[in-house]
């Protein structure tokens, strides 16, 4: 899967406030193999994709309210990844 596939994946799950949804995009973002990257930007970017993976791993849950700045800044950068994914 794509990192731009990834990301939005995991905001859509976000959006939806479906925490077990949530979780299992963030996992399966974390599995997300760095090998497998074509060259160093989209290596850069799965990199990327894994370090904001890990810090939503223990944010704040969408269904329980309000969301942290480091939370808000990882969502941010999803949606660029998504979208400079797509412009590639």
């Amino acid at each position: 899967m794509s990192v731009a596939e990834h990301a939005e994946r995991i905001l859509t799950a976000w959006c939806a406030a479906d925490t077990g949804q949530l979780h299992r995009e963030v996992e399966d973002a974390l599995d997300c193999d760095n090998s497998s990257a074509r060259c160093y930007l989209e290596r850069e970017e799965r990199e990327l994709l894994h370090s904001v993976a890990n810090r939503l791993r223990g944010s704040v849950a969408p269904a329980q309210g309000g969301v942290s700045r480091s939370s808000g800044a990882g969502l941010a950068l999803l949606r660029h990844l998504m979208n400079r994914s797509r412009v590639n």
